[in-house]
């Protein structure tokens, strides 16, 4: 059985900070500020992870890239539609919770669920006054408009199709690094033990992001940096166990990447609500990942027992 190697834990840390601090700054010092010029430097900063994996494996142990997931071999279409659809599900019972939470018990923060104000408010044709929507036409409005459920179906279709493509520019990245290599040198300590550690320090690396990008600290940032921190945590349990049952970082990757993207739906149902408690990203969200994470628990003890000789 392979051993805990505490050195390279440290070093693949040091390396992962290291090497995303200068992939997202020296643009800046180069081209200056600018909105653009932000959202590239925060695609460069999410492959940091990957890059501290390449330099671990090739340069610091001079060893191949194999065995690291960063293949689809094995990511099939049953995998490919649970990563692709799974996210609804989890969006679907955040919405349940946060009824049962907000609507049924009234507690503070939770809002309530309305889909009646949503469908009397909501129309297609708004989504074209966004750029990213242009391409809907006058006939698509006329057909749509003021369809309350066509208009969340169309959404959700979008918001699939640019987390399966575009989002995996952000997202890919961290999971090479810390789901591909950072979760392998963790296996010695368990499925629980290992991926506490990937989620918490996940969560701390994209807080060091939010760091560099704001202008000054101020301690209303604190919920946020530690509802940074609680989804990492929850997510890394489901996240490991799609990554190592594909075999693939991809299968992660992909459901995380949905999952962020089909998140803003809550906004078309949900109102008066602290996005800490109530998002999919927040208090409600989190608890639905624990419920899947018990799932695994209880459903697949041949994955929890044999965690620390899963390969990819």
């Amino acid at each position: 059985m392979k051993e805990l190697a505490r050195p390279n834990v440290w070093m693949f840390l040091m390396l992962t900070f290291g090497l995303s601090w200068a992939l997202m700054m020296v643009p800046g010092w180069f081209f200056g500020s600018s909105p653009y010029l932000q959202l590239v430097q925060v695609i460069l900063f999410a492959w940091g992870p990957a890059l501290a994996a390449v330099v671990m494996r090739k340069w610091v142990f001079s060893s191949s890239l194999k065995g690291l997931g960063w293949n689809r071999k094995y990511y099939d279409y049953r995998w490919i539609s649970l990563t692709l659809f799974g996210p609804l599900g989890v969006l679907i019972g955040t919405i349940a919770l946060v009824f049962l939470l907000g609507n049924v018990f009234h507690i503070p923060g939770f809002g309530r669920i309305d889909i009646g104000l949503s469908s009397s408010t909501l129309s297609i044709g708004s989504l074209k006054e966004i750029s990213l929507f242009s391409f809907i036409q006058d006939p698509m409005i006329d057909a749509l408009n003021g369809e309350f459920w066509n208009t969340v179906l169309i959404l959700a279709g979008l918001m699939i199709v640019i987390g399966a493509s575009i989002g995996l520019l952000v997202h890919l990245g961290p999971e090479m690094g810390f789901r591909g290599y950072f979760l392998k040198e963790l296996q010695p300590l368990g499925f629980l033990g290992g991926n506490t550690i990937v989620g918490l320090s996940m969560g701390a690396w994209q807080s060091f992001m939010l760091l560099l990008l704001l202008p000054e600290w101020s301690s209303q940032y604190l919920p946020i940096f530690l509802t940074i921190m609680g989804f990492h945590l929850c997510m890394a349990f489901p996240a490991a166990w799609l990554s190592l049952r594909t075999r693939s970082v991809y299968a992660s990757a992909t459901f995380i990447s949905v999952l962020n993207q089909v998140s803003g739906l809550l906004v078309l149902f949900l109102w008066n609500s602290d996005p800490s408690l109530a998002g999919v990203n927040g208090l409600a969200g989190m608890l639905i990942l624990l419920l899947a994470t018990g799932a695994i628990l209880i459903w697949d003890k041949d994955f929890v027992n044999d965690y620390e000789k899963l390969v990819y």
